[in-house]
C-alpha cells in the first residue's frame, strides 16, 4: 500500500473569514466601496500604436475586501475620444484625493483611500477561434471615483445611485488640452 506524504501548511484560516478572490471575474453588488490604488503600469495597446496606464484598484473594506479591478486609461492613442476619457477619469481620481492637477508620476496615486462606485453590466458578445459567437457575461466595473466622506464610509448599496445611472455620457473634450 502506497503511503501519501502530507505537507504541513504554515497558517490555518477559517474559510468563511477569507475574502472572495480578487479580479474582475467576481461579480460585486452595485454600490460604493472604499478602495485604494496599489499599482500602476504603462503598457502597450494591443496594436502597439498607443499606451495605456493600468491602475490596479483594490477594495479595502467589507465582504469584498481584496477584490481587484484594473482601470485601463488610454493616455496615448490615435483615438482622441479614448484619450479624453482617460484624462477625465484620471482627473476624477486626482480630485478624489484633493489634488488640483493630475500627477506627474502615477506613483502619486498609490495607497491613498478613495471611494469607488461599482456597477454591473453585460460585456459585449465576442467571437472565439472557431468563429462561434460567445455571449458576454455580466461583470462588475468601476463607474465613478469619489473622495472618502469625512463622516466615514457609506454602507454599500444594493442598487446604483441615480447619479451613476445618468452618467453614461462620454466626455466631449480633453480638460488638459493646451
Amino acid at each position: 500500500q502506497r503511503r501519501i506524504k502530507m505537507v504541513a501548511l504554515p497558517q490555518v484560516h477559517n474559510v468563511k473569514d477569507l475574502p472572495d478572490s480578487g479580479g474582475n471575474s467576481v461579480l460585486i453588488p452595485a454600490g460604493q466601496y472604499k478602495a485604494v490604488i496599489v499599482k500602476s503600469d504603462l503598457r502597450d495597446t494591443n496594436d502597439k500604436a498607443g499606451k495605456f496606464l493600468a491602475l490596479t484598484v483594490v477594495i479595502t473594506d467589507g465582504v469584498h475586501k481584496g477584490s481587484e479591478f484594473t482601470e485601463r486609461l488610454n493616455i496615448i492613442n490615435k483615438n482622441d475620444v479614448a484619450v479624453n476619457i482617460a484624462y477625465k477619469t484620471l482627473a476624477r481620481i486626482s480630485e478624489s484625493f484633493g489634488m488640483d492637477k493630475t500627477p506627474a508620476d502615477s506613483n502619486e496615486l498609490h495607497n491613498k483611500p478613495l471611494m469607488i462606485e461599482i456597477v454591473n453590466k453585460k460585456s459585449k458578445d465576442w467571437t472565439n477561434k472557431e468563429g462561434q459567437t460567445v455571449e458576454g457575461k455580466e461583470q462588475s466595473e468601476i463607474k465613478k471615483y469619489m473622495a472618502v466622506p469625512a463622516s466615514g464610509v457609506p454602507t454599500p448599496s444594493a442598487e446604483p445611485t441615480e447619479a451613476v445611472q445618468a452618467s453614461n455620457d462620454a466626455p466631449t473634450s480633453n480638460p488638459f488640452a493646451a
